[in-house]
């Protein structure tokens, strides 16, 4: 018979997984690429020592005020200065003071006044006469009041003119009756001054949060920066995220603080959550279509397979009878005996025909959903007989000891077909491949409800990680014993599925040598 060899290539699942993982990388990574969406993250100033410096700065403007107040209050009540000059002196060692003046009236005339030279200063030149009669009415117009009027009992012995509204300042003190002190006083002098001192008071301090990366403004009360330009340049349209004014002598200081903005990657959940769906999914589906590829492919290498063991199983019986039949022809004037012998022969190899056709027929039923069963009252001891008598010459041959035990003589209502094809595969087996055994033992068991029979061997056995397998279609253990045996692989697979067509069971029982096959039917005694 002429075999086939044609089947499908197996190369073409894996192709078809690699394409599909492939394609369910390409959907995950987009998925990525466009979830993946940069978003400003604030990171806060930290508050802890902003308020720390915020402290600090206010008590140091208070300082510096009270000290430039106690300057100008120490040189206002030491009053009997030796001479002018020793005066001038003195004022000229506290900044910004322009004029000092010594107020004994209401009157301008009552006033005598004394300009404070700066000229070791460059670029300064001497007030001159009209200027410092200028700052004299100026200076009687807004301190002579104020000076005799606190004579009262609840006035102010001291104060402040003009403070926070011009380039000069005027501070008085009460010193008695008829007279008081006054001093004009160059803003300007002692901004410069001032913001001097504070821009080295806060080098050190601001050190901690250009490390930080924290962006911070300080002013002073003349609306100057006193932090570096260039680290202002990023958050000049935007509103400062603290602002803490601090209240001084020459106006209000500001502190004003901008949170740090940095890019931060954010994938987009929802996105990604898609993609991943999207290519688990073809993931998934390419394990799905490879694995039924391997399926189909699988099945159809055991459909080549099948049919290859199924050509070769059929010509070698048919050979054998015609080959048998044409020796017996040729004994049969001269050799009577050898004839009979070779006819028994062909009998043999037409049951097994017979057998073999009949599990192809079954397999075929079954694997379309339509074995029959048909029970008929029959006793089970009876045609396990009949099936071992046709093995006898085979069972002889292979050189086979049947020990049989029957306990199932009672006649009940069974598919005897189905019971006779079950022992014939189970029996053939012990043929093929448990030969070396020397025995094969048979059972037959009635209990309250079922029947049991048991067809054991001393052959080389089963493992146990196969006692599932064997029952598989076309599934045949590789083993030495069994190299160069014939076979369609259907046996143990039709019987363990007549078994159930009959509502019984058929397994391999755990034994200490050779297998052990054990059929449960449920089984009901007929009159």
């Amino acid at each position: 018979m002429k075999r086939l060899t044609s089947i499908p290539s197996s190369a073409t699942p894996a192709l078809t997984l690699a394409g599909l993982l492939i394609a369910a990388a390409l959907v995950l990574g987009a998925g990525f690429w466009i979830a993946r969406k940069e978003v400003p993250v604030r990171v806060p100033v930290d508050r802890q020592e902003l308020r720390q410096l915020i402290e600090d700065l206010g008590m140091e403007v208070n300082r510096l005020d009270a000290l430039y107040l106690q300057h100008l209050s120490n040189i206002a009540r030491d009053t009997g200065f030796t001479s002018t000059e020793d005066l001038i002196r003195h004022c000229q060692q506290i900044e910004g003071i322009k004029l000092y003046s010594l107020l004994t009236g209401p009157l301008p005339e009552n006033a005598l006044h004394y300009e404070v030279a700066t000229s070791s200063e460059p670029n300064v030149q001497p007030l001159g006469p009209l200027r410092v009669q200028a700052m004299a009415r100026s200076v009687t117009g807004l301190a002579s009041s104020r000076v005799f009027s606190s004579t009262a009992g609840d006035a102010p012995r001291q104060g402040w003119e003009g403070v926070r509204s011009s380039t000069e300042a005027v501070y008085w003190e009460y010193k008695g009756p008829h007279m008081g002190i006054a001093f004009t006083l160059d803003v300007k002098a002692i901004k410069d001054s001032t913001e001097a001192h504070m821009r080295k008071w806060l080098a050190p301090r601001l050190r901690y949060f250009m490390n930080h990366g924290a962006t911070l403004r300080i002013e002073s009360p003349w609306q100057t920066a006193l932090t570096s330009p260039s680290e202002l340049a990023e958050v000049e349209d935007q509103m400062p995220d603290i602002a803490a004014p601090i209240p001084g002598r020459w106006g209000h200081w500001q502190v004003m603080a901008w949170d740090r903005i940095t890019p931060s990657t954010h994938l987009d959940g929802g996105i990604l959550a898609g993609a991943g769906v999207m290519a688990g999914s073809l993931a998934l589906l390419g394990i799905m279509v490879t694995r039924s590829q391997k399926q189909a492919h699988q099945l159809a290498t055991q459909r080549v397979s099948f049919v290859n063991r199924v050509s070769h199983e059929l010509a070698t019986p048919l050979t054998n009878m015609l080959l048998n039949l044409d020796l017996a022809r040729e004994c049969l004037s001269r050799d009577p005996a050898a004839a009979d012998r070779r006819l028994d022969l062909v009998e043999e190899e037409t049951r097994r025909l017979s057998r073999l056709t009949d599990n192809v027929l079954t397999f075929s039923q079954a694997s379309r959903g339509r074995l029959p069963y048909h029970p008929t009252p029959a006793a089970p001891d009876d045609l396990v007989r009949g099936t071992l008598d046709q093995f006898a010459p085979t069972l002889t041959r292979a050189g086979l000891t049947v020990q049989a035990a029957y306990d199932a003589s009672r006649s009940v209502l069974i598919d005897a077909d189905a019971l006779v094809q079950i022992i014939s595969n189970l029996v053939s087996n012990v043929e093929k491949y448990a030969a070396s055994g020397g025995f094969v033992e048979i059972s037959t068991h009635w209990e309250p409800d079922s029947l049991r029979v048991t067809v054991r061997d001393h052959g080389p056995g089963i493992p146990a990680s196969a006692a599932d397998r064997i029952f598989q279609p076309f599934e045949r253990l590789a083993h030495h014993t069994s190299e160069g045996t014939s076979g369609t692989g259907l046996g143990l697979a039709i019987a363990r599925e007549l078994a159930h067509t009959m509502g019984g069971t058929l397994h391999l029982a755990q034994s200490g040598s050779g297998a052990e096959f054990t059929l449960t039917l449920p089984a009901a005694a007929v009159a």
